[in-house]
């Protein structure tokens, strides 16, 4: 298990095991604004970056936050 996945299974009160980069809200019960704010907020306190609002906004699934660090160089 990577650091993202740990960050993202606790946020979504996940199994890590369950977690699929294909996932959108609509697969995950806890995923709703507050939540993800929390996973924005978590994410970039471990990973020390900052997101910038329009990044945010382009999170439509749990892929989407791998290829936004990947894009940032922290994956």
């Amino acid at each position: 298990m990577d650091k993202l996945e740990e960050i993202i299974a606790k946020n979504f009160e996940l199994d890590p095991s369950q977690i699929k980069k294909e996932m959108t809200p609509a697969d995950i019960e806890t995923w709703d604004s507050l939540s993800q704010l929390n996973l924005i907020s978590a994410i970039e306190k471990e990973f020390q970056i900052k997101l910038e609002i329009d990044e945010i906004f382009t999170v439509m699934k749990i892929g989407d936050i791998y290829d936004l660090l990947s894009k940032k160089g922290v994956l």
